[in-house]
């Protein structure tokens, strides 16, 4: 956690103007603080609103030291990797490290979230899924405004689990007389599909969507879900996208030579 003075730092050195100018009110407390950066609560002022008039909004800012740690950390990683041979990185250090710039910039988190809002809007019309809506004036590298999520992370409402023998074991009684469960039962569908079509349909992936960044606001699937922390997504480039539906389709129709031919095309080893 950083201090609120980085923070008031961070918004003048972006926006040219003390939090005040901008806020009616920002709580000096954030709601939650990560790896990469932490959220406040904040009320934007009526000039400042989204679209809408909406003045409730969530506030991302990034940690003031973060991108010199992460640079030393990563150089240190790979040493290591050099000086013992036997261990090896799946992945090329180059494209890591974009992988992860992009992540640290918030700009580029602003067109995520407002990618995935284009390609859902069906989705988000009829309640299913929805995404914070962003601040189109208020965005640097390292803020990001958007519309304050109600709800409670899917997390909270996973069934309890008490560690006995020798694994986790869902518990009975809890798990029988749960009256949440065809909620689940929905909510875990939706989710599916959520994830198809984001893998299958759009070639545009959340690449961090666990339990703490999907919110769930209600007591019906009908309230629907609110997908947060778009910095991380996956696409494939556009030439392997149709090899891999050509696999996709082999497999269905249990078309082994296609499958074959594709695993062999997929292999890049030098080997």
């Amino acid at each position: 956690v950083h201090d609120f003075e980085d923070s008031k730092i961070m918004v003048r050195s972006s926006f040219g103007c003390d939090i005040d100018v901008l806020f009616e009110e920002f709580s000096e407390t954030p709601l939650a603080s990560g790896s990469v950066a932490q959220v406040y609560k904040a009320k934007l002022r009526p000039e400042y609103a989204l679209e809408g008039g909406e003045q409730n909004v969530a506030v991302k800012i990034r940690h003031p030291k973060i991108l010199d740690e992460s640079f030393i950390d990563i150089e240190l990683i790979f040493l290591a990797m050099n000086l013992l041979p036997f261990l090896t990185i799946p992945f090329n250090k180059d494209a890591f490290l974009s992988t992860l710039q992009k992540q640290m910039d918030f700009e580029w988190e602003a067109f995520n979230m407002t990618t995935f809002a284009t390609n859902f809007h069906e989705e988000s019309a009829n309640g299913i899924v929805g995404f914070p809506q962003i601040s189109p004036d208020l965005i640097s590298e390292c803020i990001l405004v958007m519309s304050f999520a109600k709800g409670k992370p899917l997390s909270e409402l996973f069934t309890e689990i008490d560690e006995t023998q020798q694994g986790w074991v869902v518990s009975g009684d809890k798990a029988k007389n749960d009256p949440m469960s065809s909620v689940k039962k929905d909510l875990a569908k939706d989710i599916f599909d959520i994830n198809m079509k984001m893998f299958l349909r759009d070639n545009f992936v959340h690449g961090d969507m666990h339990g703490g960044n999907l919110l769930y606001n209600g007591q019906s699937v009908a309230n629907g879900l609110t997908v947060l922390d778009a910095g991380l997504t996956v696409s494939l480039p556009d030439d392997v996208a149709r090899s891999f539906s050509i696999f996709l389709y082999s497999m269905i129709m249990g078309d082994v030579d296609g499958i074959m031919n594709k695993l062999i095309e997929f292999n890049d080893s030098k080997k």
